[in-house]
């Protein structure tokens, strides 16, 4: 007798397709394409093996429809999208459409976009124009070059493609970011009307910075120049010490260790002291002798997690070398390198941060409506923030409370979602010298959209 999620023909009764798949989305969003077995997720989901195999062929044509089924996914959300538009729309509204799309998925189908983009991570697609850089092969990731590219040249940009490359993928990292944070992390606690206000004002301020740049392109003020990147990255990783692993002796440490590998897959809920000695091959009874529970093992790691954040951020200020005379922009920027360096190189901790944060990115009250929040915020975003007000009363702003936490998510999450894409996503695999030259038009996106009015509402709208 067939199981009752028989696959009966390539016309299998939806059910038993759908099992398959969802099983498959589940382990592709948690432990990578590299995980995904036709057999094993067969019988995971209760499908028969020789059915699965007839309709899916074996673990290659498995990866293959499921990419397939997730690209089509984001493209109803892209039409969707693209149909509320007015037939009037300009480029840049046309373009805000379609990154928006790409938000509204994930917020909808969180599985789903978490498997899309850790397929698009490892599935090489068309060469870039520019610099032979590979994409996933996503009709939606090349419609948002195309867009981008349209709007730049509906403002009159003409030049060379390496700029729209950059600037593109700058774009879309920090839209990313808001996204990533809107599901988990430090906007997960927010109600739906908080995050989509946060993801507009994300475009607009990365809109508004975009154009500076544009500006001063053609002005022939822009360079690729990586003189003030590459010595900040390179002081960090000579001089960082909390990345060492621990000693052998040191119970307490390698556990936590465990804990941030766990962290970075299942993220921070399901967090046990027992999972982390599992990981970390300590024995469950000193483990539980080192934490008194599995609430204390989380606080540990969350603490040991900001820990290593925090001085990556602390490095990159003290790589400027000016010691008590670097300026807000500077001391702004120097923290965007250190967390990019963060997700360079040690790819659990910065998922984890990510993952195992339990405070709020603005007030829990704004916009509450009963839905919840957490007032605590992490000592990491703490001290982003303070150097975020800085630069906010160095231009003059009124430190209008809601507009510094917004421009703060906003900028925050822009950072963020760039270091989360060199670290792993579809730009995981770029050469260094194309790395260092994204963080430098992020980290001048980013201050353009502060200096173009994002404290007072005045992104050109």
């Amino acid at each position: 007798m067939r199981n009752q999620n028989s696959l009966q023909s390539p016309h299998a009764e939806p059910s038993a397709r759908d099992a398959i798949i969802e099983e498959a989305t589940l382990i592709v969003g948690r432990f990578g394409e590299g995980a995904l077995n036709l057999d094993e997720i067969a019988t995971a989901a209760g499908v028969d093996l020789g059915d699965a195999r007839e309709v899916f062929g074996d673990t290659l044509g498995l990866r293959q429809i499921l990419g397939q089924y997730h690209v089509d996914e984001l493209e109803k959300f892209n039409r969707q999208s693209l149909e509320k538009l007015a037939p009037d729309a300009s480029k840049a509204e046309f373009m805000k459409a379609v990154f928006k799309s790409y938000f509204d998925h994930a917020m909808a189908n969180s599985r789903d976009f978490e498997c899309l983009i850790s397929q698009a991570a490892s599935t090489p697609g068309e060469a870039a124009e520019a610099e032979n850089l590979y994409f996933g092969n996503c009709a939606a990731t090349e419609r948002m070059f195309d867009c981008t590219n349209d709007a730049l040249q509906d403002l009159g940009y003409e030049g060379d493609a390496k700029f729209v490359e950059a600037q593109t993928i700058v774009f879309w990292t920090g839209t990313h970011g808001v996204t990533q944070l809107g599901l988990k992390g430090l906007l997960r606690f927010q109600p739906s009307a908080a995050r989509n206000r946060i993801w507009d004002a994300s475009f607009e301020s990365l809109y508004c910075g975009m154009l500076a740049n544009l500006e001063r392109y053609n002005n022939g003020d822009f360079d690729y120049d990586y003189s003030t990147v590459r010595p900040v990255v390179d002081h960090i990783r000579r001089h960082r010490t909390q990345l060492e692993p621990p000693r052998a002796d040191d119970i307490r440490g390698r556990v936590i260790e465990g804990a941030k590998d766990f962290v970075a897959i299942f993220g921070v809920e399901s967090l046990t002291t027992e999972e982390a000695a599992r990981i970390a091959n300590v024995p469950l009874g000193s483990a539980l002798r080192a934490f008194a529970n599995s609430e204390e093992l989380r606080e540990k790691l969350i603490e040991r997690l900001n820990d290593i954040a925090i001085e990556h951020m602390d490095l990159a200020v003290e790589a400027l070398g000016k010691g008590g005379e670097v300026t807000p922009e500077e001391r702004m920027r120097a923290y965007g390198i250190g967390y990019f360096v963060l997700g360079q190189d040690d790819i659990n901790a910065f998922v984890s941060l990510s993952r195992s944060s339990t405070s709020s990115i603005v007030p829990a009250s704004f916009e509450n409506n009963g839905e919840g929040g957490v007032q605590r915020m992490s000592p990491t975003y703490a001290k982003f923030l303070d150097a975020m007000r800085s630069c906010v009363v160095a231009q003059g702003f009124e430190q209008d409370v809601w507009k510094l936490y917004l421009s703060g998510a906003v900028v925050w999450s822009a950072m963020h979602g760039f270091a989360d894409l060199c670290a792993k996503g579809m730009i995981c695999n770029f050469p260094e010298e194309w790395k260092l030259l994204m963080v430098q038009v992020m980290e001048d996106t980013i201050i353009n959209s502060v200096w173009a009015g994002i404290m007072a509402d005045q992104c050109g709208k």
